[in-house]
């Protein structure tokens, strides 16, 4: 799925990541839930625990959270797999609704499907799986997230890289309970998203060219050229690095052990990007 990236992901990646770090420098807390549907969880448990000193404590039904110092931070649940055919885990985005139902009624009427229906969720209440009009899951829900801390080895952006990113934000924008604000990036169609007035992430042409649509976390890291090669020692695949001044890297783009995709970068960005497109 991950294997191909398109030119001209420097350029979008910097403002993207500028973007984010000028966004979330001053945060002392982060609105992120995400939820890592995964193929292989010992597997994918030992590499995110290893690789972001991230501690994981087994709940209900296959259900696992992840946690940072003590702080829940997200979570992970088995993909369910059909036949022969392995799928790639992936990074589920969780958004906040007022009422499952209603968001769920609403995406349907905008050509939205719902893949799961309404449910408890093990620790966000109500909760449905839909996918956008583009196949892009997503999940609602009805409670609140655990609330953390912003920082070094946390969340600190997500986008949706889209192939359709004007439908996607037509999608978006229709939505009761997300922000939508459309303009131009580099000569290209991007949008902001927020939830209650804070802002959130964006949604992006989507510049790796085998890969369907998904939501891109970003995670910051103390130092992105340590990371990525951690990552690899630990049997992820390091996709695309950005090196910027006195040879340390700006973005990092990797998978995991079993496919599912990241993006780290590092709080300190100055400059231009020095990749010609």
């Amino acid at each position: 799925m991950l294997n191909s990236v398109k030119r001209g992901l420097s350029s979008l990646l910097f403002a993207c990541i500028v973007m984010a770090s000028s966004t979330t420098a001053n945060a002392e807390t982060q609105p992120y839930w995400f939820e890592l549907l995964s193929s292989d969880m010992r597997k994918d448990a030992n590499f995110y625990g290893r690789l972001f000193e991230w501690e994981v404590e087994p709940m209900e039904k296959g259900y696992w959270l992840f946690k940072k110092d003590g702080e829940t931070i997200g979570a992970a649940a088995p993909l369910p797999q059909e036949g022969n055919n392995k799928t790639l885990s992936f990074w589920l985005m969780g958004v906040p609704v007022d009422d499952v139902a209603r968001a769920g009624f609403e995406a349907k009427s905008q050509g939205a499907k719902i893949l799961q229906e309404k449910s408890k969720h093990p620790l966000l209440g109500d909760a449905s799986i839909i996918t956008d009009p583009m196949g892009t899951p997503l999940l609602v829900f009805g409670g609140q997230a655990p609330e953390s801390q912003a920082g070094v080895d946390r969340w600190g952006w997500v986008e949706l890289w889209s192939k359709e990113v004007d439908k996607a934000i037509k999608f978006y924008a229709y939505s009761k309970d997300v922000n939508v604000r459309s303009y131009k990036l580099n000569g290209k169609p991007y949008a902001r998203m927020g939830i209650d007035g804070q802002l959130l992430g964006a949604i992006a042409e989507n510049p790796m060219e085998k890969s369907p649509d998904l939501w891109m976390p970003f995670v910051r890291v103390e130092d992105v050229k340590s990371t990525l090669d951690r990552a690899a020692q630990l049997g992820g695949k390091v996709m695309y690095a950005q090196v910027g001044d006195k040879e340390s890297y700006k973005v990092g783009l990797f998978a995991s052990p079993s496919g599912a995709a990241m993006l780290v970068f590092s709080g300190e960005l100055k400059g231009e990007s020095n990749e010609n497109n």
